[in-house]
């Protein structure tokens, strides 16, 4: 009788060693997943990141585009202004010249 205890007892202690092994196992399996995921994380943080200064690199060239710009249509405005003066005075002289001399 004591043999089938001694026995039962054995292979209970088995049993125990094997899930204690698979409980360890898993938790490595766990812990290193943990792990990759938190690398995985910050690699995405850090390219979200990166991402961000790029954009905010374009906004400010895009200001800057922006601003040009503005300046570049003040000019053109002045250049058009001017066109209309020249183009009135021209308008004037041909006026003057039809005037002085006589048509066909």
């Amino acid at each position: 009788m004591t043999l089938v205890v001694w026995i039962a007892l054995g292979l209970s202690g088995g049993f125990v060693i094997a899930a204690a092994t698979i409980a360890v196992v898993d938790a490595v399996r766990l812990w290193r997943t943990v792990r990759q995921f938190q690398l995985q994380t910050r690699n995405a943080v850090a390219d979200v990141l990166h991402r961000l200064a790029e954009v905010e690199a374009h906004t400010a060239a895009a200001g800057a585009r922006a601003a040009r710009l503005q300046r570049a249509q003040e000019s053109l405005h002045d250049s058009l202004a001017f066109a209309r003066t020249l183009a009135g005075a021209v308008a004037e002289v041909r006026a003057a010249v039809s005037a002085l001399v006589p048509g066909k």
